[in-house]
Parts: C-alpha cells; sequence; structure tokens
C-alpha cells in the first residue's frame, strides 16, 4: 500500500527541508515504511511512503511522527494504482 504525506508549511525553505529529512530519516528508522519519493512545491512538503501491515497503525505512527514535527495541517492519503 502506498501512502502520500502531504505538510503545508509556513516556515523557511530551510526549515522546511531539515523537517523533510526528519520526517524521511524517521520514517525508514522506525520501519514504519519505505519512502519512495519526497519533496517540496508550492503546497509545501510531501512524502510518499510504501507501507506493509496493518494501515490504521502505521497512520498513526505517521501522524504521531508529524505531529511532533509541527506539522500540524498534514494530510495521508491512499494512492490506488
Amino acid at each position: 500500500m502506498i501512502l502520500h504525506i502531504l505538510a503545508p508549511f509556513d516556515s523557511s525553505v530551510e526549515t522546511g527541508l531539515s523537517v523533510r529529512y526528519t520526517l524521511v530519516d524517521t520514517i525508514e528508522d522506525r520501519n514504519i515504511g519505505q519512502v519512495i519519493e519526497e519533496g517540496m512545491g508550492e503546497a509545501g512538503l510531501y512524502v510518499t511512503v510504501q507501507i506493509e501491515g496493518n494501515r490504521k497503525e502505521k497512520e498513526s505512527e505517521l501522524f504521531s511522527l508529524i505531529k511532533s514535527l509541527g506539522l500540524v495541517n498534514a494530510s495521508i492519503k491512499e494512492i490506488v494504482d
């Protein structure tokens, strides 16, 4: 299953990059999933993650991580092929 995280932010580009790198590294370090794409755009930072296992559990872990990084308006959506 592939999940897409979109997190708008109001900070500088440098802060956004730092948060994105921390998010990506932590997702992989905690074995939440494998990051298959990441970037930044006008809408904010985005990360696409392939996960295995219980979707609700993984989403809960992701939301907890996102909240801890101060990304309060983030959304997670499943990408359907």
